[in-house]
């Protein structure tokens, strides 16, 4: 809403599209070069 912060309802909508970003993210970099994958840790 408008107040600075956030309600519980808004965390989850907000920590559902990250993790959704996440997973999504992990899919298509396993799918495509795997070694990619370690790059990005380091």
């Amino acid at each position: 809403g408008v107040s600075p912060i956030p309600t519980l309802g808004e965390w989850g909508i907000m920590i559902l599209m990250l993790v959704m970003l996440i997973v999504g993210i992990i899919t298509v970099r396993q799918k495509n070069i795997e070694p990619t994958f370690i790059s990005i840790e380091s």
